[in-house]
């Protein structure tokens, strides 16, 4: 340890230094007294604090392991990390296993520690569906009320007549002056839209959503409807913008969200519009839907627009595909790739996809604009990966390496996941970028290693600095002598502190689920046997619709089949459907579901 650093804090065992100094300044002298008495609050309170080090803390100060606090405190970790997975909730038996697996005490003390926990309040416990021999399904209580939130705003909405009545939708596209040739299904989708309170619009690349939410807009500009666009990512808003040439927002900058006080667009502050189109619609979660919901004015409709066959939304819920699945919409599904799309390789592998087909490769080797590089060994996959980033893409699309082209895995771990793949193209891109200075940071992972002139994507929103969760910059140089860096966002300065840089994450390469709602020239996707745990069509699919240009995958062809054959194993629980169809369509849906068996 070197002069001048501080050690470990002997009265608060298991922290950091700065962990440690944050928790006394924010509770001085009671610091220690709470980690004696409750190590596991810390986990809902200090940051960079979760369960397991909290456990570890409670080992330490002696306190048992059958304690109700952390036999809790244990339950509620599950939840989380089931909700940090993507599921909303969990059946209570299931629940029970997976807590007296991490805990390692009788299933008899969870089950009544949760039992208590719902009757408390601190969980929410829903009763199955009458007439149905299901177990009761477990909530964090903010999932739940998000949940039914969103099942009662959906319900209204689709009750809802739409922006112009029937009659005067069909006359105003039959006297389209627009030039916009619509096919019958985008006919149809143009239809919903107007005249329905609440529509989904969805089809894979090339069929021609953006074609539709133009002449949706030309029309509305004719009948004077005020027209708002939301996409949930900067980056999605950004196409949402270019390809309509309408101003277009984030669903949490539309919503006036600050932090420390919400979202300012509310029930009580609606926002002022006739329709609301949000894009990319399959990436909105379950709390993000509810705040949305709460903010369509009572007079307007909701379309939404997006790929159901895309991966869902990195928070808890598969909103898209519980609406379409629930038959509570207007659902118009576009299917007819077009002319342009149709000569595209990428669009016809994607749709291949679909059909759980593996995709049809270029006659001649190499060429074509969708491309497999066989390399099963995971070394010397990331070695192809770089080469193809440095050398051989720039070559034949005269792009840039890190403006022009994204590397995609399906994982952050393995010798091939997106970790490693950074550091190794770190190496080969940015190799004389001089390294940050080592800063006391509360936030970050310990592998990370910035240096000057590195490609990094912002992990969080920060409304005050104007950058959000999925933007990508350059690190332009460091702040001073106090760990800090500036950073260049699409030509705009950003300047972080020590802590904050943390936000930071290197994005030479991203796993799959940080590129949706994103669009490069070229993707090259590294594919292999490591990550089977992640192979599935969805994942796959939407890798390769995220390239215009090119789409290399790089890896195993047995990975490849795998991803193609494998669908919805790791399908999401979420109680919408039942929410939004009722206990007795339910019962009804599952009926049917089972004599068609």
């Amino acid at each position: 340890m070197s002069a001048g650093t501080p050690g470990p804090d002997p009265e608060l065992p298991g922290l950091s230094p700065a962990q440690a100094r944050w928790l006394r300044g924010r509770y001085r002298d009671k610091a220690a007294s709470i980690v004696r008495e409750d190590p596991y609050r810390l986990a809902g309170e200090v940051p960079g604090v979760g369960f397991k080090t909290a456990d570890g803390i409670a080992g330490r100060v002696g306190l048992p392991a059958d304690s109700p606090r952390r036999i809790r405190a244990g339950v509620r970790y599950c939840l989380q990390s089931r909700a940090d997975d993507g599921d909303v909730c969990l059946p209570f038996h299931r629940l029970v296993r997976e807590a007296q697996s991490v805990l390692e005490v009788d299933r008899r003390q969870v089950a009544a520690a949760i039992e208590a926990m719902g009757s408390e309040g601190v969980l929410a416990i829903d009763e199955p569906p009458a007439g149905l021999e299901q177990d009761r399904t477990v909530y964090l209580p903010e999932l739940r009320a998000a949940e039914a939130g969103v099942a009662e705003g959906l319900r209204d909405l689709a009750g809802r007549a739409g922006v112009l009545p029937a009659a005067d939708a069909g006359a105003e596209m039959a006297a389209r002056g627009d030039d916009i040739a619509l096919a019958s299904g985008q006919i149809e989708a143009l239809r919903a839209m107007l005249t329905r309170g609440l529509a989904v619009i969805t089809g894979g690349p090339g069929t021609g959503k953006t074609t539709v939410l133009k002449a949706l807009l030309a029309a509305c500009d004719r009948r004077g409807l005020r027209v708002l666009l939301a996409a949930p990512t900067g980056r999605a808003a950004r196409r949402m913008r270019d390809a309509t040439g309408r101003e277009a927002a984030t669903i949490h900058r539309m919503l006036e969200f600050a932090p420390g006080s919400g979202f300012h667009r509310n029930r009580a502050h609606p926002l002022d519009c006739s329709l609301l189109v949000v894009d990319e619609a399959s990436m909105v979660d379950t709390a993000l839907m509810h705040h949305l919901l709460q903010a369509v004015p009572r007079s307007a409709a909701l379309a939404l627009v997006g790929d159901a066959d895309q991966l869902p939304s990195v928070g808890p819920g598969q909103v898209l595909r519980d609406i379409i699945s629930s038959g509570v919409a207007a659902v118009v599904h576009l299917s007819e790739a077009f002319r342009q799309a149709r000569d595209s390789e990428i669009v016809a592998a994607a749709h291949r996809i679909l059909q759980g087909l593996l995709p049809e490769e270029p006659r001649s080797a190499g060429q074509g604009d969708f491309v497999v590089v066989e390399e099963p060994d995971p070394g010397r996959a990331v070695r192809a990966v770089v080469e193809l980033v440095r050398d051989r893409i720039p070559r034949r699309l005269s792009v840039d390496p890190l403006e022009g082209i994204q590397v995609l895995a399906p994982t952050r771990r393995g010798e091939a996941g997106s970790e490693n793949l950074n550091q190794a193209l770190q190496a080969a891109l940015n190799p004389g970028g001089a390294p940050l200075a080592p800063a006391d940071r509360l936030f970050g992972p310990a592998w990370r290693s910035l240096r000057v002139g590195d490609k990094v994507m912002q992990r969080r929103n920060n409304y005050d600095k104007g950058v959000f969760n999925g933007d990508i910059g350059t690190i332009e140089g460091v702040r001073g002598g106090d760990g800090g860096l500036v950073a260049s966002f699409d030509g705009e300065r950003v300047e972080y502190d020590a802590e904050e840089v943390g936000q930071l994450a290197l994005a030479y390469a991203l796993t799959v689920h940080k590129a949706q709602g994103s669009e490069y020239p070229a993707v090259v996707l590294a594919l292999l046997e490591e990550h089977a745990v992640m192979l599935e069509r969805n994942l796959l699919y939407t890798a390769v619709t995220r390239g215009r240009r090119l789409v290399v995958v790089v890896g195993s062809r047995a990975a490849l089949r795998t991803a193609v054959r494998r669908s919805d194993s790791q399908a999401r629980c979420t109680g919408l459907v039942r929410r939004l169809i009722g206990d007795h369509g339910l019962v009804r849906q599952l009926d049917t579901g089972r004599s068609m068996e």
